[in-house]
């Protein structure tokens, strides 16, 4: 007959007290039917005695001294293996109740096959939780000194994701380095591959990086446009891993553009131009912020409008004026036929 089934003892008040400290938690085998229960209980069995039957009418006999929890180890409703984003808050030691069928083992591994389980309904007097094989379980001595562990689920928490921070620093001629940092790995890291490849022509110029550590957590790689070509506009930038284990894993991304190349000039489309002046503009006339076609359009002037410039260059075809807006950011215009012929100096503006 299993316990839910038994009817309740009648025990005298004298009966109840001499009762060793215990719980009998009626855990069911898998293979036969277990008639009587496993009694799990305390490591001190001198302590003040309790009669910790699983059925529900007699839970007022548990030590109220005992903090108890009556959540499961599921979420409510749950019926299957628990995932949550972090381990249930529960007390070092006390009773747990259970709302769904739980499974325990001689051991905190769940490669091992379970020796019982609990039933929804059967509560457990545990001693001990801890976090073993990315679960977390709560541990309790059995009557004939058999340390027992119940899995409560899975704790996500511990599985946390390889990851790194990426920054790219750009030098003057094009070039640029990649800085990783806060490199982390719960299967360690052994070494950090950076691939990168221009974007024009798909893949062609790709070069796998081997990092160089700087520091603790922290490593570099210095990327030369001539390695790539001496491609110039959208690059991307990824991050990979090597695990102790030799495994690769992909970490992130990022991207980064080189401008185009600029070459001053004082030389315009048949226009001789001072470096810097005032410039009025017969047709609309789009501002970017670097000279290429290919940048996004930022404003326009209208016609009738100018511009005081200070520099002009020719870049991606194309020959440009440039100034600082009031935001500090540097500005470009393409005036290939666009402006009048009549350029002031700066002073006479």
């Amino acid at each position: 007959m299993s316990k839910s089934e038994a009817p309740r003892p009648n025990l005298t008040s004298s009966e109840v007290a001499s009762v060793s400290k215990s719980e009998v938690a009626s855990p069911r085998s898998e293979a036969t039917s277990v008639a009587s229960s496993e009694v799990a209980s305390e490591i001190d069995r001198s302590a003040t005695s309790e009669v910790a039957e699983a059925r529900p009418t007699d839970r007022e006999a548990v030590d109220t001294s005992l903090r108890t929890v009556s959540t499961n180890a599921s979420h409510p409703g749950a019926d299957g293996l628990v995932t949550a984003d972090v381990s249930l808050d529960i007390p070092s030691n006390g009773t747990f109740y259970f709302r769904r069928t739980t499974e325990i083992r001689t051991a905190p591994v769940m490669d091992i096959k379970p020796t019982f389980v609990f039933s929804s309904g059967d509560h457990v007097i545990y001693d001990k939780v801890l976090k073993r094989d990315n679960h977390q379980w709560i541990s309790y001595v059995s009557y004939n000194g058999t340390r027992r562990y119940v899995d409560l689920g899975v704790v996500v928490e511990s599985l946390a994701k390889p990851r790194g921070d990426m920054a790219i620093e750009s030098h003057d001629n094009g070039d640029f380095s990649v800085v990783i940092s806060n490199v982390s790995d719960q299967n360690g890291v052994v070494g950090v591959s950076v691939p990168i490849w221009s974007e024009r022509n798909g893949q062609d110029d790709i070069i796998w990086y081997n990092a160089t550590r700087l520091n603790n957590r922290n490593y570099k790689v210095n990327v030369g446009l001539s390695d790539h070509k001496n491609e110039r506009g959208f690059y991307n930038v990824h991050l990979y891993f090597v695990e102790t284990n030799g495994k690769l894993v992909g970490v992130g991304g990022t991207t980064h553009t080189v401008p185009a190349k600029v070459e001053e000039t004082h030389i315009t489309t048949g226009h001789s131009l001072p470096d810097s002046g005032t410039y009025t503009f017969k047709e609309r006339s789009i501002i970017k912020a670097e000279p290429s076609v290919v940048s996004p359009e930022l404003a326009y002037y209208d016609a009738g409008m100018s511009v005081n410039y200070d520099i002009v260059v020719t870049a991606d075809g194309h020959t440009w004026l440039s100034y600082v807006s009031r935001g500090g950011n540097r500005r470009y215009i393409a005036i290939d036929g666009k402006a009048t012929a009549v350029a002031h100096q700066q002073a006479q503006a």
